[in-house]
């Protein structure tokens, strides 16, 4: 009889092993699924895992990073909430919830979430680095910027809170403080094409167009498929009065994104200055794409509001009875100029 016992154990010992082998492998599975990101997949394994284990908090966690690459944040904010639940010292759970939080652009959870993830790993320059873009985002950019400089503070060769800050400078109109924060991203990554680009931007900022140019080159060699770039070196050829290079990068940005329409509406003005044909066309296709770069109904618009502002001085001049005509004044003469075009 004792022996029948001891079979009978040994035999249940063997399939709980057995089971927690599967467990693992559906585990292995799953992040291997949202690593190569096959997400849907991911997440029918891990729903096999908390079949069997419903309380094992790393489950939840991965569950809910594959549905927050597939943009159901709520969703993977629930599954956040249960891993944190389960074991509430999960600074990586706290980190991502931040994230989701900010997706759906709750920018004080998102903080308070990074706040509670430094409170167990202070020494994190990622959750540094996101809490000042979430500060950001609230246009508190003393505060991003602070961040940003605790990250380096962390790891002072972080490009990623490099290139953070140098944006925040930017946002802040300290031009000159950010072409620094890039220069020492070059100087650590110098490959590195967003770089470059950036670079340019703050430099055509400050009408130092050459060394834009030169920055955009180079971000084009090590970036040849932005279009991004090839539409900004575009504006500062335009700027240089280049036009047809500066339509020659137009076109390189249209070709690499056809739905680029501040490179249409820019290829229209080049082409209008030269009185090329297709120009009309251009300006179509911007306005169909953007409604921002509508040049006719923000004509229609101006038309509209100066003859609503001639029809109450006419009223005016009506009421308090003067014979001779007023002169227009300054809205109604501004309303009836051409539209002025800019660069986007």
């Amino acid at each position: 009889m004792k022996r029948i016992i001891l079979i009978v154990s040994l035999v249940a010992l063997l399939l709980q092993a057995g089971a927690q082998m599967n467990i693992n492998h559906y585990m292995r599975v799953g992040q291997t699924r949202t690593q190569i990101g096959n997400y849907t997949g991911a997440i029918e394994y891990f729903n096999i895992v908390l079949r069997f284990k419903p309380y094992l908090a790393e489950a939840y966690f991965y569950r809910g990073i594959a549905k927050h690459q597939l943009e159901d944040y709520r969703g993977a904010i629930n599954d956040y909430n249960t891993a944190i639940e389960i074991k509430p010292f999960y600074p990586q759970a706290y980190t991502n919830r931040g994230m989701a939080y900010h997706n759906l652009k709750n920018y004080k959870r998102a903080i308070d979430d990074y706040n509670r993830a430094l409170e167990f790993d202070p020494d994190n320059e990622n959750i540094y680095n996101n809490r000042g873009i979430a500060k950001l985002s609230q246009k508190n950019i003393e505060g991003a910027i602070e961040d940003y400089n605790l990250a380096l503070k962390v790891n002072p060769k972080s490009t990623y809170a490099l290139m953070n800050r140098s944006n925040a400078k930017i946002v802040n109109g300290d031009i000159r403080g950010a072409i620094r924060d890039l220069n020492e991203v070059i100087v650590i990554r110098p490959h590195f094409a967003g770089a470059y680009l950036n670079r340019g931007l703050a430099r055509f900022e400050l009408e130092d167009y050459a060394s834009a140019l030169r920055d955009y080159d180079q971000c084009i060699k090590f970036d040849p498929k932005s279009a991004l770039a090839f539409n900004n070196r575009g504006i500062v050829k335009h700027k240089l009065e280049d036009y047809a290079g500066a339509i020659m990068d137009y076109d390189m940005a249209i070709q690499l994104n056809p739905e680029m329409a501040s490179a249409y509406f820019n290829r229209a003005m080049a082409r209008e200055v030269l009185k090329r044909p297709g120009y009309e066309n251009d300006y179509k296709i911007a306005a169909q794409l953007n409604p921002k770069f509508d040049l006719e109904s923000r004509r229609l618009d101006a038309e509209k509001l100066a003859q609503n502002q001639r029809n109450q001085q006419s009223q005016q001049n009506q009421n308090s009875n003067q014979g001779g005509s007023a002169p227009p004044n300054q809205n109604q003469v501004d309303s009836r100029r051409k539209i002025r075009c800019k660069f986007f």
